[in-house]
């Protein structure tokens, strides 16, 4: 009789203790299903450190911020999030989390100017002396600077493989140069148009720089600038006063405003003429739109700096100067680590509006060119072709 109850009482134990153990395993259950399911309704109250947050964190954390800001139509995470981001001890500068940032809800992706390299297929050498100097400034500040060049012939012809495959193998190395689908040679501007169609069509921008691979600009300086600058109707670069009836910013380096860039976009296939020359071309758009801001910038150095022994005259070139043309890359080298050198002192001056042509006629007139400079504007709508001085291989062909 006793060795029966004993025997019942061990059993009565055991369901016991069977049945505690499965209210623990589905207690915990629901708190884990709880907290993985339920991430707004969770507070932070306390402020560990970063270092503490173990990888299962900080994947929750990611999944959470990713789909609070999709919530959001800017793209931007609201002040409470930036509180959660600093509870946590989250770096909210990192990489991932401005490009996630920065992303609109149309998925272009948000940039205070974007910057369009021109740049012959073979010119590779001026794309490398580039890459290692103030393109590292627009990588460090996350401005797209890509290079753009030629995928076709002057005729539209593709371009033979001993030229494509090296530039298709340059972009997987580096992945920041674009072939454009547009005639080679001198078709400046529709390769303009081109360029400006693509970065539209993924960037959200304030302005555009069209710029040759001989250019060393100062980024820096020019990023500090920007946000002091109108954003509406400007046109900025050298400005030509010459010859008569020719009055234009210099295709070499020429900022434009959004408004204007849209402008351009939406007359391309209506009223754009285009031209063999880009800075031809854009006159005569610039002509048909009223109120343009023409900012010729004497810092913008039009002659070849090469030429001109910059460094000789010049205790600070970026103090000095926003673009230096002509800069080949012995030159680009020395600049940057000029520059380098410099850069401690970063108290730019912001000059104002200046025009170098005084009340001369704004008015484009197309045969005021001779020579190779004289082409006559065609329809943009009709895809026109020039066939000017063969292949182009860039300036001086360095």
């Amino acid at each position: 009789m006793t060795s029966g109850r004993n025997l019942k009482c061990c059993s009565n134990l055991f369901c016991a203790v069977l049945f505690l153990k499965t209210c623990v395993v589905i207690t915990t259950v629901y708190v884990l299903f709880n907290f993985h399911f339920n991430r707004e309704k969770r507070h932070f109250s306390v402020q560990p450190l970063a270092r503490s947050l173990t990888n299962w964190t900080r994947g929750y954390l990611d999944r959470y911020f990713e789909r609070s800001t999709s919530k959001n139509s800017t793209g931007i995470p609201s002040k409470s999030h930036k509180k959660v981001l600093v509870l946590v001890g989250f770096n909210a500068t990192k990489k991932r989390r401005v490009r996630k940032r920065n992303k609109r809800k149309d998925g272009k992706k948000r940039a205070i100017i974007f910057v369009g390299i021109i740049s012959a297929p073979q010119l590779i050498f001026r794309r490398n002396a580039l890459r290692r100097s103030w393109l590292k400034q627009c990588k460090r500040k996350g401005i797209p600077c890509l290079f753009f060049t030629d995928s076709q012939d002057m005729y539209g012809n593709k371009l033979p493989d001993h030229i494509n495959v090296p530039l298709q193998q340059e972009q997987l190395l580096h992945g920041d140069l674009i072939q454009t689908q547009s005639p080679g040679g001198i078709n400046f501007a529709r390769r303009y148009l081109w360029i400006l169609n693509w970065a539209n069509a993924r960037y959200k921008f304030e302005y555009f720089l069209r710029v040759d691979d001989d250019y060393f600009v100062c980024m820096d300086r020019l990023l500090l600038e920007l946000p002091h600058r109108s954003r509406e109707k400007l046109y900025w670069g050298h400005v030509h006063c010459s010859p008569a009836g020719g009055i234009r910013v210099d295709e070499g380096f020429v900022i434009v405003s959004n408004d204007l860039a849209q402008t351009f976009l939406r007359e391309q296939n209506k009223t754009l003429m285009c031209h063999a020359y880009g800075d031809q071309a854009m006159a005569m758009w610039i002509n048909n739109i009223p109120g343009v801001t023409y900012f010729g910038d004497r810092r913008v150095h039009h002659a070849v700096a090469a030429r001109d022994h910059i460094l000789q005259y010049y205790d600070d070139i970026c103090g000095n100067f926003l673009a230096l043309h002509g800069s080949y890359p012995v030159e680009v080298e020395k600049f940057w680590l000029h520059s380098l050198s410099k850069r401690k002192k970063k108290k730019y001056s912001i000059p104002g509006i200046t025009y170098p042509c005084g009340t001369m006629d704004k008015t484009f007139n197309y045969t005021s060119f001779r020579g190779t400079y004289n082409a006559k504007p065609k329809p943009c709508r009709n895809n026109p072709i020039w066939n000017i001085a063969g292949f182009y291989r860039g300036r001086n062909g360095q």
